[in-house]
C-alpha cells in the first residue's frame, strides 16, 4: 500500500507520480537538478533548475524513459525498493 504526499522537493530513489493528459504515470527520480544542466540522455537539452525550483529526471515505470517534471508536478507515494 503506498500513501501519497505532496512534498516539493525530492530525492534520488523516491517513488513519485506525475500526470501526463488524463493518465498518472508511476516513475522513479533519478536525479534532483539545481543548476543548469545539459543532460546528453534527453537529447542534449538544457535542464535549468535552481535552488529555489528543482527540476527533476525521472524515469516512467511503464517505459524506462527519463522525463524531466518539476516538483510541483510530482506527487510522492514512497521510496524505491531495495
Amino acid at each position: 500500500m503506498s500513501t501519497k504526499t505532496n512534498k516539493k522537493e525530492f530525492e534520488p530513489g523516491d517513488k513519485v507520480e506525475f500526470n501526463i493528459g488524463r493518465q498518472t504515470i508511476p516513475g522513479e527520480v533519478q536525479e534532483k537538478i539545481t543548476t543548469p544542466t545539459e543532460k546528453e540522455e534527453l537529447g542534449g537539452r538544457t535542464v535549468r533548475g535552481t535552488e529555489e525550483r528543482p527540476e527533476y529526471v525521472v524515469t516512467a515505470d511503464s517505459t524506462g524513459k527519463p522525463q524531466i517534471r518539476s516538483g510541483e508536478k510530482l506527487q510522492a507515494t514512497g521510496k524505491a525498493e531495495e
